[in-house]
């Protein structure tokens, strides 16, 4: 919920944002087959987080929906099989947002 935060006018905010996007992204990217088999044991929903991340999309700030964009294809190497079964709710959003 702090990728809006990637562009506000606070530059504090937006340095925060950041430097907490990054490091999610790096715990998720970093994460051993070990802890991505317990999240698949766990039956992670991933419906929610990639409606979430498409709906910023929507966002006027390019570095939101850039940010929102890595976030996916990061999940996509990460489990391509979960991320492609809702490919038709991505493709729609990115193809709108590549028209804008």
């Amino acid at each position: 919920a702090f990728l809006p935060s990637l562009s506000p006018p606070v530059e504090q905010i937006r340095a925060h944002a950041v430097a907490s996007n990054r490091s999610l992204m790096k715990l998720i990217a970093d994460a051993s087959d070990s802890e991505e088999k317990l999240m698949r044991a766990l039956e992670f929903d991933w419906a929610p987080t990639v409606n979430v991340l498409t709906l910023q999309f929507l966002n006027e700030s390019v570095e939101t929906r850039l940010a929102a964009l890595r976030w996916i294809l990061m999940l996509h190497i990460k489990s391509p099989e979960k991320i492609f079964a809702l490919v038709e709710y991505v493709f729609p959003a990115l193809l709108k947002t590549l028209s804008d």
